[in-house]
């Protein structure tokens, strides 16, 4: 009962701050975090790269989701391979669903508002060259943004923070 209770409270103050949150709100909270990867970065490469996965391998974990049948569902809902597409990854934070993505598209196409997770992901995935970055907000990039390359949309949790 008291469960409940705790999380009808919870989802009632998610609901509210909703109203008051701002274009970057997010990007405020997130940046700390990705302030704290540059910094391990610059003494422990694999660890900060391993903290970057850290959510996401925790979510596929904890939700029994296999990265290749994942990959395999996209595939199947595609005309065309997977390869021949391009990926627009929103709010793309220091680049967790990137690792997983970065060999699978023709190009990688990462949108982040943070300057922490933009610059986490510049030293990140410099070497690869199906790789772009850009420090932006979602809508902001998408009202701008012309191709005529097919292309596969992510936006894992970013759609919440736009009104």
């Amino acid at each position: 009962m008291i469960g409940n209770l705790k999380l009808k409270i919870i989802r009632i103050k998610f609901y509210l701050k909703s109203f008051f949150q701002k274009k970057s709100s997010s990007q405020y909270v997130h940046n700390k975090d990705w302030l704290n990867y540059n910094k391990i970065y610059n003494i422990d490469k694999e660890k900060a790269i391993s903290l970057a996965k850290e959510e996401d391998k925790f979510i596929w974990q904890s939700n029994k989701i296999n990265s290749k049948e994942y990959f395999n569902e996209i595939s199947k809902m595609l005309s065309k391979e997977i390869k021949q597409h391009s990926l627009i990854d929103l709010g793309s934070g220091a680049g967790r669903f990137i690792f997983y993505s970065i060999d699978k598209f023709k190009k990688i196409i990462s949108v982040e508002p943070s300057i922490e997770g933009y610059n986490f992901q510049k030293k990140v995935f410099k070497e690869y060259p199906n790789f772009e970055i850009y420090n932006n907000y979602a809508e902001d990039f998408l009202n701008n943004f012309e191709t005529d390359e097919d292309i596969v949309l992510y936006a894992n949790a970013v759609l919440i923070h736009l009104k």
